[in-house]
């Protein structure tokens, strides 16, 4: 487990504050008597306010005994939400983010059992980092804080961040939108189902880059089936392809495509049903159905996403009954 992510816990008879690692006399670590926040000093800085009486039953013990989740390689959109709890959990263990204590705290009970977060809490990450990966929201660029998710689709943005951090070298997704939408309150975007990929910024091969839905996709000419080229789609056409070429631009053709296959993966692809997706997946183009983006063939549904890449879990309007 990461230091910098190690939990910390009081010791029962002296009700110091200690860090596991460096002991009660730790100069790592500091408290504020009023707020009992704590911090751990490095190169990341996690705040930690747990109330006292969490510390009884949520002890550094419980995170470092978890065994592997049985579903820890289901499809996110397959998971049940008490799957996908357990699932978080166990990432908080492995330090890949931390937990805003105040919003969706960490609480164990007897035997370890997790008494919080629940499966149908709403998961506040700050900062907003997971296995390493920043997210930044293009609406909102100072906020350090993903909230209102879903723990399905946490799981979902684990595995992205992981493929991209370790594939391209990613150290940011930039998003218009995780847990928040100008729609329905019901809504996969407002229930925290939902994302809006915008792009990256990483380093591949000792070279910093930056890619972008909007100007790297969105903005591309296209190759008519003529074999013509346009700026764009024409308006009521649909039998759309990939615009994008390897041998133009290396990295946002393959980055694009690692985020869309991944969505047919782990999101409603052919399907918003559990469990109900093809063993066929989309491809980017005319084929596409439940993950939008520039080439999507849908012409009022590909003027709307011509700066992202939309993906969710279960369907675009309210989820009756999650699992």
């Amino acid at each position: 487990m990461n230091k910098q992510t190690q939990w910390l816990f009081e010791a029962p008879l002296t009700k110091q504050f200690c860090d596991p690692i460096s002991g009660c006399n730790c100069s790592r670590c500091r408290s504020s008597t009023r707020t009992k926040e704590w911090e751990v000093i490095g190169a990341n800085q996690y705040h930690l306010d747990l109330r006292e009486e969490e510390w009884e039953t949520s002890g550094n013990s419980c995170l470092t005994s978890l065994s592997i989740p049985v579903a820890l390689s289901t499809p996110a959109r397959d998971l049940r939400r008490q799957e996908a709890r357990d699932i978080v959990v166990y990432l908080l263990s492995q330090g890949s983010f931390a937990l805003k204590q105040k919003w969706s705290p960490l609480q164990f009970g007897s035997n370890c059992k997790i008494l919080q977060p629940k499966p149908d809490t709403k998961i506040a990450i700050e900062p907003a980092i997971i296995d390493g990966v920043r997210f930044v929201n293009r609406i909102n660029r100072k906020s350090n804080l993903l909230f209102n998710l879903d723990v399905r689709m946490i799981v979902l943005l684990y595995r992205l961040a992981n493929l991209l951090r370790t594939k391209w070298g990613v150290t940011e997704i930039h998003h218009m939108g995780i847990g928040q939408g100008s729609g329905n309150a019901k809504d996969c975007h407002n229930t925290g189902r939902a994302l809006d990929f915008a792009g990256v910024v990483g380093n591949y091969d000792g070279q910093p880059y930056t890619i972008d839905v909007l100007k790297d996709w969105g903005k591309q000419p296209v190759t008519m089936p003529d074999g013509t080229t346009q700026p764009n789609w024409p308006a009521n056409f649909t039998q759309t392809t990939y615009r994008l070429n390897p041998t133009n631009n290396f990295l946002a053709y393959w980055i694009f495509w690692e985020v869309y296959t991944l969505g047919t993966r782990e999101a409603a692809d052919t399907s918003t049903v559990r469990n109900g997706n093809t063993v066929a997946q989309t491809t980017l183009g005319r084929t596409s159905k439940f993950i939008i983006h520039p080439d999507y063939p849908n012409p009022g549904l590909r003027r709307a996403h011509q700066n992202h890449i939309h993906m969710q879990i279960g369907p675009t309007g309210e989820e009756k009954n999650p699992p």
